[in-house]
């Protein structure tokens, strides 16, 4: 194998194999170390996994919905070793595709573990085993691993298998007859919304005042109202002091309790995997790397793209940042336009957010005005999802210049509808024009005619 190359990229999530494709069909030599398996964490343990256990939690709660719309049938029981051997065929189906996809771009794949990045007097190298692969650039797309809570023997208790991280959960043969998620994060959410939906009795313990921080607090009341109607319990402002003996224990002020379980799951964030930079690179105090507007370092012509840098630890914004990272070594180009990045959360209905919060918004004292539309207004909507349609809506902030500087969304295919808005905000088209849009009829994205509709007639009171 080659030991000099026009870039070495470390890692091998969605990050890392979105820039050594593009590279290398650009014409780049280009190795890639991997030393476990492709995909990395989203296809691994966390976006694609976790969706396939979502849809079918989807598709029993539709059963029900189907019932009461009349189409009457049996009772249907999960199989859950079934589920979960079918889900790691798809995910193993698929990291093949990765692979097939990086050699026929022409990526040298390496599987081995990078231990060192180096600055030498003769050049920047990766160090592997006994060996120095060089490199013209370095990219550095380790991504995260779960930071575990400061707790008394957690990792004996990961080890034993009574409390799993997100790389073992998709691992379980055997539904939890109860559960404990420590986390109401986005990624404790989506897990406590499918197993339940698989029978399983789910407690969600979170530290802060609420559940989903980061989403806008107009719809996070909503979402937790809909969670609770599957029997999912939560408990906030909670400081769990240990797990062990089947249970969690917590103290919520003074008092102190006990949920006993089958399982607990870690959401407890993440943290970057960034040793193998250690004193080279600047990093927070986190250990995230710190990088600039084209990823990157403090070190010349090294980068550092996806989770490792912190910026947003989501699989889409690790694809722009490795597109990005490309433009600038091959023209030393920078992106023109500052994308906002969209956030989904995939329960039933999907909820999804873009842009601005009413919240910060008002902190960076822009000028808007908020219009929220029901999905009552989707004919599609309604005849499609029975009872579901209660909890659908639209809102969208529109900013002094008549742009959509924000929008949330809570209806079945918010993770699409909020695609159309993102391009929307990109290219600031003007809601007078969006007004005259001709959506097809009846969908569920011709809401956000209506919401702009709604804007001009009771907001703006022109027609």
């Amino acid at each position: 194998m080659n030991q000099h190359y026009d870039i070495i990229i470390i890692g091998g999530g969605v990050a890392a194999c979105e820039a050594a494709e593009i590279a290398a069909r650009d014409g780049y030599s280009v190795l890639l170390l991997e030393k476990d398996k492709l995909g990395g964490t989203c296809l691994n343990s966390g976006c694609i996994p976790s969706k396939y256990y979502l849809s079918l939690a989807h598709d029993l709660e539709q059963l029900g919905v189907r019932k009461e719309q009349g189409l009457l049938m049996g009772e249907v029981n999960p199989d859950f070793g079934r589920i979960a051997r079918k889900q790691r065929q798809v995910i193993a189906k698929m990291s093949e595709g990765v692979h097939k996809s990086l050699l026929a771009a022409g990526v040298d794949i390496l599987w081995e573990e990078a231990a060192t990045v180096k600055v030498l007097d003769d050049g920047i190298a990766v160090f592997v085993k006994d060996k120095l692969y060089y490199a013209g650039h370095i990219i550095i797309a380790t991504g995260t691993e779960t930071r575990l809570p400061a707790l008394a023997d957690i990792e004996e208790e990961i080890d034993n298998g009574f409390v799993m991280t997100s790389r073992t959960l998709f691992e379980i043969q055997q539904l939890p007859e109860s559960m404990v998620i420590i986390g109401g994060g986005i990624a404790g959410i989506e897990m406590a919304y499918a197993f339940a939906g698989f029978g399983t009795d789910v407690t969600v313990v979170e530290m802060a005042d609420e559940i989903l921080s980061s989403v806008d607090r107009e719809y996070r009341q909503e979402i937790k109202n809909l969670l609770s109607r599957r029997g999912i319990r939560f408990v906030v402002q909670a400081n769990v002091t240990a797990v062990c003996e089947g249970s969690v224990f917590y103290t919520t002020g003074k008092e102190e309790y006990a949920v006993e379980c089958d399982m607990v799951y870690l959401c407890t964030g993440r943290k970057p995997v960034s040793r193998l930079a250690e004193g080279l690179l600047k990093m927070d105090q986190q250990g995230f790397i710190i990088t600039d507007q084209q990823y990157e370092t403090n070190q010349p012509n090294i980068y550092a793209i996806g989770d490792v840098n912190g910026k947003s630890l989501l699989a889409h914004s690790a694809i722009s940042q490795a597109k990005t990272v490309i433009d600038w070594i091959r023209s030393g180009a920078i992106p023109a336009k500052v994308m906002p990045v969209p956030q989904v959360i995939y329960l039933r209905p999907e909820y999804a957010q873009t842009g601005e919060s009413e919240d910060s918004a008002v902190q960076k004292g822009l000028a808007f005005e908020a219009v929220r539309c029901s999905m009552n207004y989707s004919g599609r909507f309604v005849a499609t999802h029975g009872e579901m349609y209660r909890y659908g809506s639209i809102k969208l902030l529109i900013g002094a210049d008549e742009v959509i500087i924000g929008a949330c969304v809570f209806c079945m295919q918010a993770s699409e509808i909020i695609t159309i808005i993102q391009v929307m905000m990109a290219e600031k088209i003007s809601c007078r024009d969006i007004a005259d849009y001709i959506f097809p009829h009846p969908t569920e994205g011709e809401i956000i005619r209506k919401c702009v509709s709604l804007y001009y007639s009771a907001v703006r009171k022109e027609a």
